[in-house]
């Protein structure tokens, strides 16, 4: 006995095979099963009739800032309305969390103000890891999935606040410390905004020891640019640098190169294929570098079945996964 059929839906599975009429039979929150034949309605406890409709696994949001979201009490319509069941969240260098007890009180006000959130009486107050972040979300309760980016600037600040410097030995290290344990409780990676202070404090030194923490824990570093208009071309060779020297994934969206100046399209096309002086690299081809720089448009396919707190596979593996498995 199945919890839920979708029954006589065209399904658009996300794998790029050509659309298909079946039946989607759902139990204990997963796909259990897709039916082309008939299934009786006997076997399931619901039974939803899809047809005239398109049946597909929820959309993911990879560059949003609804870090406090789950924590306020209002439902998501606008993103559900439009398909959207998983967010990615902590971008653009900030993030809800890391923070510590010295730092809470200054990194409240930033997050909050900097976001210009909608959010009510809500305080950060015992939020300090991603831990402490899942326990709040599931006390709350939520109607979507998140996964989180830590953001550099908070970050930075948790650790040495809001001062336009570089760390001292001690800090970095700190920062890595702390980097490392939100990525092994399961954040995806770090995000950068280096047209927003604090993160546009750090340095080239500064990112690329944070950038080799990411690759030791196969972790994503996205990445808002320095520039997106007449330096754009030394943004991105900063970019390329940190993505060879680091070795993480990186991430730049693609809408700076609309940005750049005229007539520096090719140029800027030209220096993603070629690199920094010395450089080449992984960020396009395939060569065995350390470096990958990938320029995704807003409209990139999912990237899989996230729930909001951990980082693994998605079911069938590979590019192209099997939806079998998958939450709805």
């Amino acid at each position: 006995m199945y919890d839920l059929i979708i029954q006589n839906g065209l399904i658009v599975d996300g794998t790029r095979r050509k659309p298909y009429r079946a039946s989607l039979c759902i139990q204990d929150g997963r796909i259990a099963r897709i039916a082309q034949e008939s299934i009786p309605a006997g076997q399931a406890r619901r039974v939803l009739d899809a047809s005239g409709l398109a049946v597909a696994p929820g959309f993911i949001d990879i560059h949003s800032h609804s870090d406090a979201c789950p924590l306020v009490d209002y439902q998501p319509e606008s993103k559900l309305c439009q398909g959207v069941t998983t967010e990615i969240v902590g971008n653009c260098g900030t993030s809800i969390l890391p923070n510590t007890p010295e730092r809470l009180a200054a990194n409240q006000e930033y997050f909050f103000s900097e976001l210009e959130l909608p959010v009510g009486d809500l305080q950060l107050t015992g939020l300090y890891h991603l831990e402490d972040y899942q326990k709040a979300v599931e006390a709350h309760g939520c109607s979507a999935n998140y996964g989180l980016l830590v953001g550099h600037g908070t970050l930075r600040a948790a650790v040495m606040g809001f001062d336009d410097r570089d760390p001292a030995p001690e800090e970095l290290e700190a920062m890595k410390d702390l980097l490392a344990r939100e990525l092994e409780a399961g954040a995806f990676g770090m995000s950068l905004g280096l047209i927003y202070p604090p993160s546009a404090y750090g340095r080239e030194e500064e990112l690329t020891a944070l950038a080799r923490v990411l690759r030791e824990h196969d972790a994503l570093l996205t990445v808002h640019m320095r520039n997106e208009g007449p330096r754009i071309f030394q943004a991105v060779d900063e970019m390329l640098g940190i993505a060879l020297r680091g070795g993480p994934s990186a991430d730049l969206p693609s809408e700076a190169y609309g940005q750049a100046p005229v007539g520096a399209g090719g140029g800027t096309a030209g220096a993603h294929r070629g690199g920094p002086a010395g450089g080449g690299g992984r960020h396009l081809r395939p060569i065995p570098l350390h470096g990958d720089l990938h320029f995704p448009e807003r409209s990139a396919p999912p990237l899989g079945p996230w729930r909001w707190s951990a980082r693994h596979a998605p079911a069938g593996q590979g590019p192209h996964p099997g939806p079998e498995g998958r939450d709805r």
